[in-house]
């Protein structure tokens, strides 16, 4: 009886604090079907490769790339995006730039997370959240010690309380500035990034990516760490929705 009470008192307290974020987009990434049922087009030849929950999409080749829709599934106030990420190169073998996830609009507007190499034109090791707001760039990045091999979550916020950049559900780094861009594009890519596939302007990740979800609003660490582990319908209210919870351990 008391046991039932403590977790009904827990769930309230988790209402409390979420009831209005919602889950906008979700997607496994763990193979063909489950891309294309969602209105996703895969481009090149990624595989698909054991990662953290099950299997995810591996974007090796130069046109290897995925592309969703954006209607519906990003809100340009604010949010959040979260992926799982498997490194399967060094980070000093990376790419000039290794784009794990992009929406970017005519070139003026954009969301990005993005690995760009020491040894690229930039000259510098970072991993960053980013985000283009009427052509000019923000973002929050870290300098990454990650080993081949490694997996690690990481999530981008933005919103009222500026940008953000969540790895392993700790805050890594942040950004002041507030909202997000004033154009939405077309698609967004996991994996890859274009701004016109029929430009050729690739950037695959080399890395593995798993299990994208995207928020409607600006999520603390303890609601990333709790919302990576959900079983949550994208209609969904995330607190209505807490119970759902999947069989893994949390690094």
């Amino acid at each position: 009886m008391l046991g039932s009470v403590f977790v009904i008192l827990v769930f309230a307290l988790i209402q409390i604090h979420i009831v209005d974020a919602r889950e906008i987009f979700h997607n496994s990434l763990d193979s063909r079907e489950a891309i294309e049922a969602a209105g996703g087009e895969i481009f090149g030849t990624p595989t698909f490769e054991d990662a953290e929950i099950g299997k995810g999409i591996y974007t090796q080749n130069p046109e290897d790339g995925v592309r969703f829709p954006t209607e519906g599934h990003l809100v340009l106030e604010q949010g959040t995006i979260m992926v799982w990420v498997k490194v399967m190169k060094e980070i000093s073998d990376q790419p000039i730039e290794a784009m794990v996830f992009v929406a970017y609009e005519d070139g003026s507007n954009a969301f990005y997370i993005v690995h760009s190499n020491v040894n690229a034109p930039f000259g510098v090791n970072e991993f960053s959240f980013g985000m283009k707001i009427g052509g000019t760039w923000y973002d929050a990045s870290i300098e990454p010690d990650w080993k081949k091999g490694e997996l690690h979550h990481v999530a981008g916020t933005y919103g009222k309380d500026g940008m953000k950049l969540y790895v392993d559900y700790k805050l890594a780094a942040e950004n002041p500035q507030k909202g997000g861009p004033v154009a939405l594009a077309k698609g967004m890519w996991i994996g890859s990034g274009s701004m016109d596939v029929n430009a050729g302007w690739f950037r695959p990740s080399f890395w593995i990516q798993d299990d994208v979800r995207i928020f409607d609003e600006q999520l603390t660490a303890a609601q990333i760490e709790k919302a990576s582990i959900l079983a949550v319908e994208p209609t969904d209210k995330l607190a209505s929705t807490w119970g759902k919870v999947k069989g893994r351990v949390l690094r």
